[in-house]
């Protein structure tokens, strides 16, 4: 896993990337937000993967 990277599952099949970025933006500056989607159906899959720009944002906020 790269540093400041986050997986979180869980999360509703109907959440968009600026909802995310928008709700992660309090923990620190957020620099990828990718929802994980199914190549058959382009639905989400109900989780994404996040990336903050200081890995300490992550362990300090999140973790």
């Amino acid at each position: 896993m790269d540093l400041g990277k986050l997986f979180k599952g869980g999360i509703s099949c109907d959440t968009n990337e600026d909802r995310v970025k928008e709700y992660f933006k309090f923990y620190g500056e957020v620099v990828e937000a990718v929802i994980v989607k199914d190549m058959t159906t382009c639905r989400a899959c109900c989780f994404l993967l996040i990336q903050l720009l200081r890995e300490e944002s992550l362990w300090r906020n999140i973790l």
